[in-house]
């Protein structure tokens, strides 16, 4: 039985010897190399947690940007169309003042073109009869006053 005991304390010995030195130099070391990478990881987490923070943060910055910038989109077109529609509207009086002025350019020129074949119709009656009455009376009526009185009479004709 000595034996035995002295097996079991020698024993008993070396798993506390061993249970010291796995104590010392593997289970301390390991528990804080375990410490460090829970904390390194918790800093991790909380790194994380942080960036995705400011992701959700400029995510939501950049969906009010892009709403902003819809709608200073949609104000310059509605403005180009503003524009656009005054610019049209500008064009058309422009052009209808114009074309009322060539009209009345036209009308005037006819009327002045009228009165210009009128005076040279007359002209011409005037002429004629007169060298009509001079064949009817056989001498030349080629004086002032024989074409005033003509001019007269064509005159009192055509009216």
């Amino acid at each position: 039985m000595v034996n035995i005991n002295m097996t079991l304390i020698a024993q008993a010995v070396n798993f506390l010897f061993l249970l010291w030195f796995l104590n010392k130099f593997a289970y301390k070391p390991v528990l804080k190399m375990m410490e460090d990478r829970k904390a390194k990881i918790a800093g991790d987490l909380g790194t994380a947690e942080a960036a995705k923070n400011d992701a959700e943060a400029a995510k939501a910055e950049a969906v009010e940007a892009l709403a902003q910038a819809r709608i200073e989109a949609q104000a310059i077109i509605d403005n180009a169309r503003k524009n656009a529609v005054a610019a049209q509207e500008k064009m058309l009086a422009d052009t209808r003042l114009e074309q009322e002025k060539v009209i009345a350019d036209a009308k005037e020129a006819i009327v002045m073109e009228r009165q210009k074949a009128m005076d040279e119709i007359r002209a011409q009656v005037v002429e004629l009869s007169l060298l009509a009455a001079g064949k009817i009376v056989e001498k030349k009526l080629g004086t002032a006053s024989d074409k005033k009185m003509a001019t007269e009479l064509v005159n009192s004709l055509m009216k």
